[in-house]
């Protein structure tokens, strides 16, 4: 069910616009990848509360990445101490 935009006419030079309801497609494509998708939500018409939940759940799936990111990094420095401690 998707909303029509609707564009009432004020006064000149002045359009109201009422917010477009978030498409299933753009939904799974927010749910399965947030990086990409969420952005998509700052277009015109959509409400407010569509993008603090499309923002919300990317910062969301961006922690864990970020830590999973750290801890390699972490890996790698100590793999890179334990052949720097086996040469001569």
């Amino acid at each position: 069910m998707k909303k029509i935009q609707k564009m009432q006419q004020f006064p000149p030079g002045i359009h109201i616009h009422t917010d477009k309801e978030v498409s299933t497609q753009l939904l799974v494509g927010i749910v399965l990848l947030p990086i990409v998708f969420a952005w998509f939500t700052l277009k015109q018409g959509y409400s407010n509360k569509a993008r603090i939940l499309s923002f919300l759940w990317l910062v969301i799936n961006i922690i864990p990445s970020y830590y999973m990111f750290l801890l390699a990094i972490i890996a790698l420095a100590e793999i890179a101490i334990n052949i720097l401690d086996l040469l001569p």
